[in-house]
């Protein structure tokens, strides 16, 4: 008995599954040239490319972007071009959901931002619908930015900074179990109950 116990758990063993995670950014640390996450880096953008001297800020709202002549330090702005963070994940996942911190709390109290997925730009984000946007897409990458465009409130001063996202895992289909697993398992019950006869 004791072999078929140890071959079934072998053989249908429990494994880790991956679970749903919420990145949250409420800490300070150092400006980085790129934050390195748990499966995934952030990086600053500028007019949506690399912006090589911009920096990821990290503070108790959330992340920014923050440069040596900002006017607004700490924020994902569009002062002088659109700010911008590109997060990069080590492998695809399902983006749940993006929240934002100081989104909408500009002089009309409204802001827009850019957001893409997979380096495709996906639609802009107006604070008149909150600060909480669910996604529920499968990327490997996503951007949020100031938006250039002016187009919800006229004014292409936004500020506001990624306070967390909400990742999970893609759903893989179980892979069937064999159908001489079945078989191997009752033989080995036989072999197991014929020496235990013994």
């Amino acid at each position: 008995m004791r072999i078929t116990a140890i071959a079934a758990a072998l053989l249908l063993g429990a494994l880790g599954t991956a679970q749903a995670a919420t990145h949250e950014f409420t800490t300070h640390a150092t400006p980085v040239h790129a934050l390195l996450g748990d499966g995934f880096t952030v990086t600053p953008w500028k007019d949506g490319a690399p912006a090589p001297g911009h920096k990821v800020y990290r503070g108790s709202h959330g992340l920014g972007v923050t440069h040596a002549w900002d006017l607004l330090p700490y924020k994902i702005d569009s002062l002088f071009g659109s700010e911008g963070l590109r997060i990069s994940f080590h492998e695809t996942v399902r983006l749940d959901r993006i929240t934002l911190a100081h989104f909408g709390q500009d002089i009309l109290g409204r802001d827009e931002a850019d957001l893409w997925l997979d380096d495709v730009h996906a639609g802009v984000l107006d604070s008149r619908d909150g600060s909480v946007f669910e996604i529920g897409r499968e990327v490997d990458s996503f951007a949020i930015g100031a938006s250039w465009s002016a187009q919800v409130d006229g004014l292409s001063a936004d500020g506001f900074k990624l306070r967390s996202f909400e990742t999970s895992p893609i759903d893989v289909a179980p892979v069937p179990v064999p159908a001489a697993a079945p078989l191997l398992l009752a033989g080995l019950g036989a072999l197991g109950w014929m020496r235990r006869r013994r």
